[in-house]
C-alpha cells in the first residue's frame, strides 16, 4: 500500500524547476527513461522539456485547453520502504526516497483549483526545505 505525506501549496506562489527523474504514472508514461524538466512561474508550468515522455505530457496538457492543467497542486513525499517504482500511481508515490509534484486539480487535496486532470511528477532523492530547515533528505525524514 502507498504511504505518503502530502500538502497543497499556496497556489500561485511556486517558482523554480522540477526535474522528474523517477516516474509519471499516467498517460502510459510510467517509469521515466530520461528526466522530464518542468519550469514553473507563479504557480504554473511555463515549459516542459525532455525526450519522448516529456512530449507525451506536453501534448496531453495542451489537449485539455484549460490553463488550470498547468497548476502546481501538490507536494508529496513517499514514506513506504516496501513500495517499488513500477509506473503505477499508488505504488510509485509511496516509494521512500521520492517526492512528487502534483499538477492540475487541487480541490480534492484542499486547494482551490479545479482542472480536468491531476498528474504526479516523481523524483528520486529529494531534499526538501521549509523555512530554511531541511525536513527530507533523500530517504531520511528529519522532523
Amino acid at each position: 500500500p502507498t504511504i505518503e505525506a502530502n500538502t497543497t501549496p499556496v497556489e500561485g506562489t511556486a517558482n523554480g524547476r522540477i526535474v522528474a527523474d523517477a516516474s509519471i504514472p499516467y498517460l502510459g508514461i510510467g517509469v521515466l527513461d530520461e528526466p522530464v524538466v518542468v519550469e514553473v512561474k507563479d504557480g504554473f508550468i511555463t515549459s516542459i522539456t525532455g525526450g519522448r515522455q516529456a512530449e507525451v505530457l506536453k501534448k496531453d496538457l495542451a489537449s485539455h485547453n484549460d490553463p488550470n492543467c498547468y497548476n502546481i497542486a501538490e507536494l508529496g513525499v513517499g514514506l513506504n520502504p516496501q513500495c517499488r517504482m513500477c509506473g503505477i500511481m499508488l505504488e510509485d508515490e509511496g516509494v521512500i526516497g521520492t517526492a512528487h509534484i502534483g499538477i492540475g486539480t487541487s480541490i480534492t487535496l484542499g486547494g482551490i483549483t479545479k482542472a480536468p486532470i491531476h498528474y504526479d511528477l516523481l523524483m528520486w532523492n529529494p531534499r526538501i526545505e521549509v523555512d530554511g530547515k531541511v525536513i527530507i533528505d533523500g530517504d531520511k525524514v528529519l522532523v
